[in-house]
């Protein structure tokens, strides 16, 4: 259990002096960039400069996976609505030479992967239907679907 962090199972919030960072850095080897919750709230990830994208429990701080999403810097995260999907927005620091890639939160797959030409990409699935992918990078917006690897 993580010092100053209630109970599972209590109502009570986390104080605001609660800390991960010790739990955190022992994972992480490069700085973190983007972090996301799983809808259902139990579980979030963190990506950064290193491609990795790590989940955590919510309850306990414990990683339970570490996932080779990209070699460059993971600017973005995004579960689908059903939890089952992970979108990660991806570059290098400077260069527009930009990728977008979807995870499967449970094997650790690479489902989908596809090049853009975008600086640190900000990802978002749509809550309504778990194949689109929405990109935001400065004044571009492009709509995937992930299942069709196609722009809609």
């Amino acid at each position: 259990m993580l010092s100053g962090w209630p109970e599972p199972g209590t109502t009570e919030p986390v104080p605001a002096s609660a800390r991960w960072t010790s739990v955190v850095t022992e994972w992480c080897r490069q700085e973190l960039n983007a972090l996301d919750f799983s809808p259902c709230g139990q579980r979030f990830a963190t990506g950064g400069n290193d491609g990795v994208v790590i989940l955590w429990d919510a309850q306990t701080g414990r990683a339970e996976q570490r996932m080779q999403a990209d070699p460059k810097n993971i600017w973005s995260l995004s579960f689908a609505a059903d939890g089952a999907r992970l979108a990660c927005g991806c570059s290098r620091s400077g260069s527009r030479d930009g990728s977008i890639c979807v995870l499967d939160a449970t094997t650790r797959a690479l489902l989908r992967s596809w090049e853009e030409e975008i600086q640190m990409p900000e990802v978002q699935f749509s809550p309504v239907n778990n194949s689109i992918v929405a990109t935001v990078s400065f004044d571009d917006i492009t709509f995937r679907d992930v299942d069709k690897a196609a722009r809609c």
